[in-house]
């Protein structure tokens, strides 16, 4: 069970500079204890066995994490015969659009699903990737955006694609290939309805 009670004295204390400092590092985690007993119950406290204090997430760290999720998305692609390759760039794209010191690493997730996942997924309906091929993502420093490439075939990710939950109303609905990309049904998800789902 993990918490984002205290994140904001990590935040504070990873802005200082005081990674290496143990003094600092206990002063942070003695602030983190006291959010936990004003946020909960002592009854629930005295259930937990060991409170963890976890140190923040630093770009390193991030990239590593992109890796072992987009390495889940090439073993899927792998089945389709699509091998997928990320830049150092691209990886440092999405390291900077999924970082949000609040929530740690759970954003990226998402952000993989929304620049690399959909953007993909769009392409492959379009027939503009092929089975065999090798696609390389890298990223657009003055867009911010990726662009695949595979031999003659280039896939810029589009900007405007980029829909977020909490501005829903905002984005256009989807049309033709983005619509069916949308209605992908993603079976085996517990605690979710069998059914059409939205994947972005």
């Amino acid at each position: 069970m993990t918490s984002n009670v205290g994140s904001q004295f990590i935040s504070a204390f990873t802005e200082r500079g005081n990674a290496g400092d143990a003094k600092a590092y206990e002063q942070m985690k003695n602030q983190i204890t006291e959010a936990l007993r004003v946020q909960f119950r002592p009854e629930f406290l005295n259930r937990i066995d060991e409170v963890i204090v976890f140190h923040a997430l630093n770009d390193a760290d991030l990239a590593a994490i992109v890796d072992l999720l987009v390495a889940d998305l090439a073993r899927r692609l792998a089945g389709q015969e699509i091998v997928l390759e990320l830049t150092p760039a691209a990886r440092s794209l999405i390291v900077r659009e999924g970082n949000d010191p609040a929530y740690g690493a759970r954003p990226l997730k998402r952000t993989i699903q929304r620049l690399v996942e959909n953007p993909l997924a769009r392409a492959l309906l379009r027939g503009e990737f092929k089975p065999g091929m090798k696609v390389v993502a890298d990223a657009d420093a003055i867009g911010g955006v990726l662009v695949f490439r595979s031999g003659d075939a280039t896939v810029v990710t589009d900007a405007t694609q980029r829909r977020d939950a909490r501005k829903r109303s905002a984005a256009p609905e989807p049309t033709g290939v983005d619509a069916a990309v949308d209605r992908v049904w993603t079976p085996g998800r517990p605690g979710e309805d069998e059914g059409p789902k939205r994947v972005n």
